[in-house]
């Protein structure tokens, strides 16, 4: 009866299109054309394409979410974890230095000889999307020294390259929205614009100009006015920066540059002073590119921030700099209503940073899959936010899904200090001030809305980093009916890394309203 309630409670908040969508895809749909249609002569990016990280050793082995294996037995092998699968198929590989073009050839050759029709993991849309653009990047950059080595083999991969763009097409992920329909329409404006499509004719021209359409109506809704994609992931706002910053290197669109400008400024309110992305939501590092290859990629494509829409207001960041302190706080929503699959229940969260040394951290995620360790990651016990006799601030469940969700705004932001409110799901709220000085961070929590006679376990949870020995959470001389504990946790490093960390815990049990005041100090 539970999961029944979670579900009602999720599909609510679901777009019209989403539900039709899952109806629509179940249809049965009738095999795709193999016809290989001719490359545009001399097709090549403005700029070149960045490389990514090292995930193949050239022979049998590769590494992704921090496991490495060898080459399984099959592309769809059971025995792995599905995401570890699915970074398999999406040949990220041929984007790092130093692969060898006969390696790579038989990889893709592979591939084909063990894929032929339209099923698994791999003719998904989105690992078919991300496959599709590293396949036209290949390409693009080697085909003419490929051409020359196994000319016969590259126009295999170009043939299976049209048909699995003409699936593509056919399957695009309208369910989900956000960034799956976005990797949906790069992908297809790069397959278009590989197959002669600028010209608008034939069948390659029908996938820019679909790729394009989506491109123009999805940007206005996912990117938001401070330059932050909508998702509110670091990681995913990367990706998706590059992926933009790909669009402008083979269209020069206006259209695309413009998002391209707005989102390397919000980039800048997502990047910590170690040149690192936060880690709210669903990010971890070592999965985008790190800030400063996309600033350095935006930079041969002659694209600048523009600091004018970088102020955080509407996607509800903060970022406050006093002295060598450094604060990037979550004041606003968890995401978008209709797809928050990579939320966690972390509003009024932060991260602190004392010069370029992470002092508070998020505990970020490392994990897709539905488990425990998933579940915990997301919760807001994790995060640095105040916890109410245990519960989330907002509905979150199974792997993506959120069912009610805090509503979470800024009440008031200066130059140092901002304060939030939010409204949790269970009927509480929690009135947020964090005041950076010279020398640290002061907290105010005002937690009420509750308010009935029985005490509440309240906790204010702070996670920090093993090594930063020499950082002390201060209870406020008001607040004498605190306790303070510290004990031993997990904070992700990137996919499959977890490490050890302390979390420092204010706690009280008490009636409602309750205020504890606290500084965080190095020292």
């Amino acid at each position: 009866m539970r999961r029944l309630t979670l579900i009602l409670r999720t599909i609510v908040h679901l777009r019209p299109i989403q539900i039709l969508a899952r109806v629509w895809n179940r249809r049965p749909r009738l095999p795709v054309s193999s016809d290989r249609l001719q490359p545009r002569e001399g097709v090549h990016p403005s700029a070149p394409f960045p490389r990514y990280y090292k995930v193949w050793d050239g022979d049998a082995t590769f590494s992704f979410i921090g496991e490495t294996h060898e080459m399984p037995r099959s592309w769809r092998d059971k025995a792995l974890k599905k995401l570890w699968i699915y970074n398999l198929h999406y040949f990220d590989c041929l984007r790092q230095d130093g692969v060898g073009l006969v390696q790579a050839l038989d990889l893709v050759l592979d591939w084909i000889h063990s894929n032929p029709r339209p099923v698994g993991d791999g003719w998904e849309p989105y690992p078919l999307s991300l496959r599709i653009v590293n396949w036209v990047k290949f390409l693009a950059s080697e085909g003419r020294d490929l051409a020359d080595v196994r000319e016969a083999d590259v126009r295999e991969m170009e043939r299976s390259l049209c048909e699995q763009a003409r699936w593509l097409a056919k399957s695009l992920e309208y369910h989900l929205l956000a960034n799956h329909l976005l990797a949906n329409a790069k992908a297809l404006v790069f397959a278009g614009w590989f197959f002669g499509g600028g010209s608008g004719e034939g069948e390659a021209g029908r996938w820019l100009r679909a790729g394009m359409r989506i491109l123009r109506r999805e940007l206005l809704r996912q990117v938001l006015a401070d330059g932050i994609h909508f998702e509110r992931s670091a990681m995913y706002h990367s990706i998706i920066l590059e992926d933009m910053l790909d669009l402008v290197a083979i269209t020069d669109d206006d259209f695309i540059r413009g998002f391209a400008t707005r989102m390397l400024s919000g980039l800048g309110t997502l990047t910590a002073p170690d040149g690192r992305i936060v880690l709210f939501n669903d990010a971890a590092h070592g999965i985008a590119l790190p800030p400063a290859m996309l600033r350095e990629y935006a930079s041969t494509l002659g694209i600048v921030p523009d600091h004018a829409v970088a102020d955080g207001e509407t996607s509800g960041y903060v970022r406050i700099e006093r002295g060598d302190w450094t604060m990037i706080a979550k004041c606003g929503d968890i995401g978008p209503s209709y797809q928050p699959g990579h939320a966690h229940a972390d509003s009024l969260t932060f991260e602190l940073w004392h010069g370029t040394r992470k002092i508070v951290t998020d505990t970020g995620c490392d994990r897709y899959v539905i488990c425990e360790e998933r579940a915990r990651q997301r919760s807001s016990a994790a995060h640095n936010v105040p916890v109410v006799d245990g519960a989330n601030s907002s509905e979150v469940w199974a792997s993506h899904r959120v069912a009610r969700r805090a509503r979470t705004f800024i009440e008031r932001r200066d130059a140092s200090s901002v304060i939030a409110i939010c409204e949790y799901v269970n009927g509480v709220s929690a009135r947020r001030t964090l005041t950076l000085t010279d020398g640290g961070l002061v907290g105010k929590d005002e937690i009420g809305g509750k308010c009935d006679a029985r005490p509440h376990d309240v906790s204010i949870r702070f996670h920090i980093p093993a090594e930063v020995s020499d950082a002390v959470v201060q209870i406020d001389s008001s607040s004498a009916q605190c306790e303070q504990s510290r004990s031993e946790c997990q904070v992700t490093e990137g996919f499959g890394h977890l490490v050890q960390a302390r979390c420092e815990a204010i706690s009280a049990r008490t009636a409602l309203p309750f205020t504890a005041s606290w500084h965080i100090i190095v020292g």
